[in-house]
């Protein structure tokens, strides 16, 4: 279940937020740890959609994800996408 912070951030009842940080960049936290993720604006199938420009590896600081933590947060970050009306190239 997702709430709406404001209109560009969005928190899972499962404690993690992503907000976007203008057209270039959105981030993702989790508890103290944060993901920031260059975009770009784009469209799919009709609708409009967030391209992602790197693949998503390293929290901020360079702390490396384990495969386990690179699927769970790729899935959280398209649910909370997709709660907002956005789809993903994730």
């Amino acid at each position: 279940m997702f709430k709406w912070l404001d209109k560009q951030t969005v928190e899972s009842d499962r404690g993690f937020v992503l907000q976007f940080n203008g057209r270039s960049s959105m981030q993702y936290r989790e508890g103290a740890r944060t993901l920031t993720i260059s975009i770009e604006p784009g469209f799919s199938a009709g609708r409009p959609c967030v391209l992602v420009n790197a693949p998503i590896a390293d929290w901020d600081g360079g702390v490396a994800m384990s495969t386990t933590d690179v699927k769970r947060i790729t899935e959280n970050i398209k649910e909370a996408l997709n709660f907002q009306g956005l789809g993903s190239d994730l």
